[in-house]
């Protein structure tokens, strides 16, 4: 089901991009590795300026076997 849904989700946004800059999946020349270089930076930035750095971390569990194989093209924006 995570490759069907992975495959929709890269059909429907082909090459015209939708994604906000700072989302890193499904964007070519952006993976994991920027995600966390982009996020250090970020708390290495904050630390040097002395602020307060807070993040938070959401991993669901199964959320791509448990969704529905019809996504109406609203809901992916």
């Amino acid at each position: 089901m995570e490759k069907i849904i992975d495959m929709h989700i890269r059909d429907y946004l082909g090459n015209n991009s939708r994604l906000h800059d700072l989302q890193f999946a499904y964007q070519p020349g952006k993976s994991t590795e920027t995600a966390l270089h982009h996020l250090i930076t970020k708390i290495e930035d904050s630390l040097e300026r002395k602020e307060i750095a807070l993040a938070t971390f959401l991993d669901i569990q199964g959320a791509f076997d448990n969704t529905p194989p019809h996504i109406h093209p609203s809901l992916v924006q």
